[in-house]
């Protein structure tokens, strides 16, 4: 969807805002220390002088996790720096090969780890809420478990809420054979309930 955007818009703004549970680590660290949480080719993350302080503060923030807790402080370290870097050099990569392939575009890259966290964000730095919303890959198990359509859902409601004409799509699979694409729609504004319509594909 971002390289159709940005073929059929080849100057186009595009801010994109990427919100996923395993942008947990980058997230929680960027916010600790007071860095943005976008992703530029120019700025490499680094805990600098507080990588201690900061292995103090996640061993706290799970102080219920027991494999946390038997980690050596050196281990911790090295498992929060690497899950830290691995997260940015991979959206790096991705940045970087979207500035290459659209040269005209303005392209921004911000990681997310909650739908809540995103919508404050939104708030604190005064971003309009989104033109465009698309999610894949919700509704397997693990998923699930994590209440994924539902936090969907809450994004497509809010968005739609502040910006009716936003668009939305889910890629779903529906069947062996066939994929569809699920667009969301709430029946009134203010309205906390959102509704879904299949166009296979």
């Amino acid at each position: 969807i971002i390289t159709k955007t940005l073929i059929e818009q080849p100057k186009a703004q595009l801010t994109i805002h990427l919100i996923d549970g395993v942008h947990t680590s980058y997230v929680t660290a960027v916010d600790f220390l007071g860095y943005s949480r976008e992703i530029t080719t120019q700025h490499n993350f680094s805990f600098g002088s507080r990588l201690e302080e900061y292995e103090q503060y996640a061993r706290n923030k799970e102080k219920h996790d027991p494999e946390i807790q038997a980690m050596s402080c050196q281990t911790l370290k090295q498992q929060i720096t690497f899950a830290c870097l691995e997260q940015e050099i991979k959206y790096k990569q991705f940045l970087s090969w979207l500035q290459q392939k659209f040269s005209l575009a303005q392209i921004s890259l911000y990681l997310h780890d909650t739908s809540t966290h995103y919508f404050n964000f939104l708030t604190k730095n005064n971003l309009a809420h989104a033109d465009i919303i698309t999610t894949a890959d919700i509704d397997d198990d693990e998923s699930l478990k994590n209440g994924s359509i539902n936090h969907y859902a809450m994004i497509c409601i809010k968005t739609l809420n502040a910006k009716i004409d936003a668009k939305t799509a889910w890629l779903k699979k529906l069947d062996a054979h066939n994929a569809g694409i699920l667009t969301a729609s709430i029946p009134a504004k203010n309205s906390t309930n959102c509704y879904f319509n299949t166009i296979k594909i």
